[in-house]
């Protein structure tokens, strides 16, 4: 079935190659992900249960359908954009308003990062990284005695998303290490890897999916391309740093790892964890689709929405997924892949959502190559993010995307409006 897998997959990047010029697109970004993991649970580094033929079956449909949803969006018919319609796209007053909306929303972020920041040094010293693995563990399991009040860190992935369309659209300036470096921190008060890979991605999308016409962009130098690279590679050693530091305290153990596996860990488990990282997912679906269990409708993509629900007594909803998603594989793991959470979600209409993304994907893909509105470079670059950490999780789960969605979106559009009004004065004049 392993072999069956990689030949749709091959079969389905030749389709890409031919209904996209880019690479970097839609259908490869997904089958990269899967790759990667399905062939880490497959190499036998950790010793997972087989994966069952209903399971192969799950993954390798779920693949064609996201294919063809991305070949649906494809064959729509697309309005042309006249040159004239994009022609002051990057105008100094939509780039000033990025630049404002970068600056606000890390104000309002830092609002809820820098106190508990504080907590955190306050609580477990100056060596955070040293610290790591045991911020982490009273994070998970609610030990950590910070009560936040109103928490707005959230604000930070608004500041990030605009930061890499900035980023995209004009050239590296300072403003946009600032919400770097709150996302950072931020994570140091968790210990978690999930939020800041969301973070990172979020903001290094608009490049990936277009850096062929970044390249050619005459604002974009050399120091500006080098600048960015050092930014990256931050938000890289900070991961690094992270899962090291997780890996290095506690035993030694390395549960179910082959020898090989064993001998590669001698001193320390960080490449054991980062194996467990991207193949557990694939064996806690095996594991689900054998005993699925389900709750309300739309549990997981619309948990944010029952949260507020519940604030307001209107619904009494139980969010501890880390209990419900708990399954032996026969490592005790809790992370259920996109597909898992769907199925959680909506039984077989899971399917229909993965058409769907597929679908929104392509269109989202396309429009901000061709019109590179703020909005439209916004929801390529949530929906990137999906599908990149879909392997992983169903990421619509946390509020992250949400406020990227609601907030984000809405202040996307105001400069979309600003920019169009800027435009028909032009003509006018």
């Amino acid at each position: 079935m392993f072999l069956l897998f990689l030949m749709v997959s091959v079969s389905c990047y030749f389709i890409s190659r031919k209904i996209y010029k880019y690479k970097a697109n839609p259908i490869t970004i997904y089958l990269s992900v899967w790759i990667l993991s399905v062939s880490l649970h497959q190499s036998k580094l950790i010793y997972f249960y087989d994966l069952s033929i209903t399971t192969w079956i799950v993954i390798i449909s779920a693949q064609l359908i996201f294919v063809t949803g991305c070949l649906f969006g494809a064959i729509l018919p697309k309005k042309r954009v006249s040159r004239e319609s994009i022609s002051i796209k990057n105008s100094n007053k939509q780039r000033n308003l990025l630049k404002k909306y970068i600056i606000f929303s890390s104000l309002v972020s830092a609002i809820g990062i820098i106190p508990k920041i504080l907590f955190v040094v306050q609580t477990y010293g100056l060596s955070l990284f040293g610290n790591i693995s045991q911020i982490y563990t009273d994070s998970i399991t609610g030990q950590m005695e910070y009560d936040s009040g109103l928490d707005t860190g959230g604000f930070i992935f608004v500041a990030l998303v605009f930061g890499g369309i900035y980023l995209y659209k004009y050239r590296f300036e300072k403003v946009l290490i600032f919400p770097v470096i709150l996302l950072i921190l931020s994570q140091l008060t968790s210990g978690s890897r999930g939020n800041l890979i969301a973070g990172a991605l979020l903001f290094i999308s608009p490049l990936v999916l277009g850096f062929d016409k970044w390249k050619k962009n005459n604002l974009v130098k050399k120091i500006h391309v080098n600048r960015t690279k050092v930014l990256g590679l931050l938000l890289i050693s900070v991961l690094f740093l992270i899962t090291w530091s997780r890996s290095a305290n506690g035993d030694l153990s390395l549960p179910y790892a082959s020898e090989f596996m064993k001998s590669l860990n001698s001193s320390n488990k960080t490449i054991y964890s980062i194996v467990f990282y991207f193949s557990a997912p694939i064996a806690v679906l095996n594991e689900y689709l054998q005993d699925p269990i389900h709750s309300h409708w739309g549990a997981a993509t619309f948990r944010f929405f029952y949260i507020m629900l519940d604030q307001f007594g209107f619904v009494n909803y139980n969010v501890n997924f880390i209990g419900e998603y708990l399954y032996n594989t026969p490592i005790p793991t809790n992370v259920l892949t996109y597909i898992g959470e769907l199925i959680y979600d909506f039984n077989y209409g899971a399917f229909l959502v993965i058409f769907i993304l597929g679908f929104v994907f392509d269109v989202t893909f396309r429009t901000a190559r061709g019109k590179e509105t703020i909005f439209s470079l916004l929801l390529v670059s949530v929906t990137f993010s999906l599908v990149a950490l879909s392997f992983f999780a169903w990421f619509l789960r946390p509020s992250i995307f949400w406020s990227v969605l609601i907030i984000g979106g809405t202040l996307a559009l105001i400069a979309d409006r600003s920019n169009l009004i800027e435009e028909k004065n032009i003509r006018r004049i």
